[in-house]
């Protein structure tokens, strides 16, 4: 399940009825007029998301008065509109977050322009305490947050992505592929999570077009964490 959440910008006082934002469960039970006017936002919300490649399985607004969650069918679909940041429905801006806990303290940045990439750090601090950078190539660095901040990457993420840097949008998500340890093992006694954990390694085994002997995988791995 892959599920993206639209917000309106949180400056704007007040809404336009024809806006997107201002929709409730509420206001559109109120009448068949209403229900019509949801099918048509869901619609433009559709067709303002085509550029992701992938199909909507499920539109739901939220009881805030200013969000909505959009399921896509993959989740390249949903990283495609994270990395947009926002979209425009009836001249109002949808900012797009991500609502899914990242499994890393490992927030990965591109679009990162030349002077930024100098001092990755100083451009992080403000957003929590940083272990370390490592730089991938031009235009991208990985940054390891301490473990500390595992419960609020959720928020890092979101309040970096789409970040204007010397005329650059940043695009900021976890590192999926990189697990530390401190994590690893958290996520190792669960079984659901030991399920992802095994799902991860063997797409990176399969990038690297090498055959995977699965039981040796989970041996390495328990060696590992004990």
């Amino acid at each position: 399940m892959a599920i993206a959440r639209l917000l309106s910008p949180k400056s704007t006082p007040q809404f336009n009825n024809r806006g997107f934002v201002i929709l409730t469960r509420r206001w559109l039970s109120s009448s068949l007029e209403d229900g019509r006017k949801c099918e048509r936002l869901s619609n433009q919300i559709k067709e303002a998301l085509k550029f992701c490649r992938s199909n909507i399985s499920k539109f739901t607004l939220g009881s805030s008065r200013t969000d909505a969650f959009v399921e896509f069918e993959t989740e390249d679909g949903k990283e495609r509109a994270l990395a947009e940041h926002s979209i425009s429905i009836c001249n109002t801006q949808l900012f797009i977050s991500r609502i899914d806990i990242p499994r890393t303290i490992v927030a990965r940045i591109s679009n990162l322009s030349k002077s930024a990439m100098r001092d990755v750090r100083a451009l992080c601090v403000p957003y929590g305490q940083i272990r370390g950078v490592y730089i991938r190539g031009t235009g991208v660095a990985d940054v390891f947050f301490d473990i500390s901040e595992w419960p609020n990457m959720l928020a890092i993420l979101n309040s970096m992505n789409g970040m204007e840097i010397d005329g650059k949008k940043l695009v900021v998500r976890p590192a999926t592929t990189v697990i530390p340890p401190e994590i690893l093992r958290v996520l190792w006694k669960d079984p659901r999570e030991k399920r992802y954990v095994k799902s991860v390694i063997q797409n990176l085994v399969r990038e690297i077009e090498q055959p995977l002997d699965a039981t040796r995988c989970h041996t390495l791995i328990t060696e590992l964490l004990l």
